[in-house]
């Protein structure tokens, strides 16, 4: 957890690749990985992925927003709670900077496989 912390510009370079594997990826395995990352990234540097914000955050709503389109299969499942898991680390490290996206955040939020989740666990 304090890897991130301690070397910053390596992780900072590793970001973008991240997200070009959210948003290029169609295998939900992977694509969750990419978002566990991410939230990795954001747990671990906290204010440090700032410069990265504005590629951040639309790769965990595109993210979100695939994993809600797929079939209720158990990978779909794992993909949605790596896409909340990501947006969980986005809200409490940098929660200022998700005003311009709250639409789209809310939306994914209140989608109702996302309200239900808790009924199908």
């Amino acid at each position: 957890r304090k890897f991130g912390a301690h070397y910053h510009d390596i992780f900072l370079q590793a970001i973008p690749a991240t997200v070009d594997l959210v948003n290029e990826e169609e295998l939900p395995a992977i694509r969750g990985t990419a978002l566990v990352c991410l939230s990795s990234y954001i747990n671990s540097m906290k204010n440090g992925v700032i410069p990265m914000i504005p590629r951040i955050v639309p790769a965990i709503i595109l993210g979100s927003s695939a994993a809600l389109e797929e079939n209720a299969t158990q990978m779909s499942r794992l993909d949605l709670s790596a896409s909340l898991t990501a947006l969980e680390a986005l809200a409490q490290n940098l929660g200022s900077f998700m005003a311009p996206n709250m639409i789209d955040i809310l939306r994914i939020l209140l989608h109702e496989n996302v309200v239900n989740s808790d009924d199908e666990s």
